[in-house]
């Protein structure tokens, strides 16, 4: 694998809260994309025939291949691509998804995809793939003139992994070693790609951003949790002494000043250059 140092810059605003615990000053965390070259993605029968046998399983934490039944995060078999999330789909020999593992094809490049928030994720399920298979559907295109399959330009594979960390695919080439003009002598079913996965994960929700909730009527303040805002979120109902519950913040248990962004709207999901 090739290492290509960049480093992505993450703004995490920190100033006077009610706990010193959560005070993180800014920082930069170096991100490593790498290149995966013939991951061997082999399969029976085509061409007519039932297509089977065992998908090749990817996990990006490790960078490398496993035959774990739980720990990955992608799947490879011809050119269909699974993810550990979902349900099954109904093909032959396919995992077991016991992850929250989902996808999202992005238009761009590889380096303008920076981020995975506002992308609307899907999982395998019995309507099919979350990446769907077939020529021009998902991320590949078949000429049948020259019976070769070739990345479509400009898509980029985001993926939610089974933990719930992100990571950014390029699919380069579909041949052993990256042929740049393969043919029908060229040997298929190899994989060559880009990836970018970030380790970071600060708990939280998807698309959520988390202020510190704290109450005002006590001698000093007393955190009680967070409200939560944003696309998924929901706001949280901690008691407050002498309040009862109050799921808004404005109910006596107000955020504290400032409000910061974490998890998955801040750190998690961003993705680098």
């Amino acid at each position: 694998m090739k290492k290509f140092s960049l480093y992505l810059t993450i703004l995490t605003v920190s100033l006077a809260s009610c706990s010193k615990d959560d005070d993180n000053g800014p920082g930069a965390l170096p991100a490593e994309s790498e290149t995966v070259s013939n991951l061997h993605a082999p399969q029976t029968g085509g061409q007519g025939e039932p297509v089977g046998g065992p998908f090749t399983k990817f996990d990006f934490e490790s960078g490398a291949t496993t035959t774990s039944d739980t720990e990955w995060d992608i799947a490879f078999r011809g050119t269909t691509i699974a993810v550990n999330g979902g349900t099954e789909t109904g093909t032959n020999d396919e995992p077991e998804r016991n992850g929250d593992a989902a996808a999202a094809i992005v238009d761009g490049t590889f380096a303008s995809v920076t981020t995975a928030a506002g992308l609307t994720f899907a999982q395998d399920g019995a309507n099919g793939f979350a990446i769907p298979t077939g020529s021009d559907n998902g991320w590949y295109n078949y000429n049948p003139q020259q019976f070769t399959i070739t990345p479509i330009p400009g898509k980029i594979l985001v993926f939610r992994t089974r933990n719930g960390n992100y990571a950014k695919v390029e699919i380069l080439s579909y041949y052993r070693d990256n042929p740049s003009q393969p043919d029908m002598e060229s040997e298929s079913r190899y994989y060559t790609f880009n990836y970018l996965y970030n380790p970071e994960r600060r708990g939280g929700q998807p698309g959520v951003i988390r202020q510190k909730c704290c109450c005002h009527n006590t001698s000093p303040p007393e955190t009680v949790g967070f409200f939560v805002t944003g696309n998924y979120g929901r706001p949280s109902e901690k008691s407050c002494p002498g309040r009862g519950l109050h799921p808004q913040p404005a109910s006596g248990c107000r955020p504290a000043l400032p409000f910061h962004e974490t998890s998955d709207t801040g750190i998690s999901r961003q993705l680098g250059r």
